[in-house]
């Protein structure tokens, strides 16, 4: 008898503490999903997604580019990766910002963080404004962007 006891007070010791694990899938869009993808602000110009998103992609380059430009920073051979993710109050989070050159990811950090407001991208589903993240690699040569993304 003291052994059916000693083992219903481990099983109800064991279960009470227990708690239950609910999986929750993340809600993912691609771009095909959205309405319109985010737009950078001097990309209002193109009615095409795939044009505003090489706009968005190329503008950011572009920051990034200028700044090495006025700091004076030789880029004879580097690649930076940068992520970003644009909320849905327009502004932007960074996800990743890597390089084989320090200097450059210091001064691409600062370029990021100062992104201006990006006017979100439009779930057609939803009908509502959702957060999105691009991710792409900017390459440099003998101080040139040879990464600009083209149709």
């Amino acid at each position: 008898m003291k052994q059916i006891i000693f083992f219903f007070t481990i099983f109800l010791m064991t279960s009470c503490g227990q708690k239950k694990t609910v999986e929750s899938k993340p809600t993912q869009f691609l771009t095909k999903d959205l309405s319109e993808v985010p737009t950078f602000p001097n990309c209002e110009t193109h009615k095409d997604w795939i044009d505003k998103e090489l706009c968005l992609v190329n503008s950011i380059q572009e920051l990034i580019s200028k700044k090495a430009e006025e700091s004076k920073l030789v880029l004879a051979q580097d690649t930076l990766k940068v992520g970003i993710r644009i909320e849905v109050d327009g502004s932007s989070t960074i996800l990743s910002n890597k390089s084989n050159n320090k200097e450059l990811e210091s001064l691409s950090l600062k370029v990021l963080e100062d992104l201006p407001y990006i006017e979100p991208a439009i779930s057609k589903k939803l009908n509502k404004k959702v957060t999105s993240g691009f991710s792409f690699y900017v390459i440099f040569k003998n101080n040139e962007i040879t990464s600009k993304w083209e149709r």
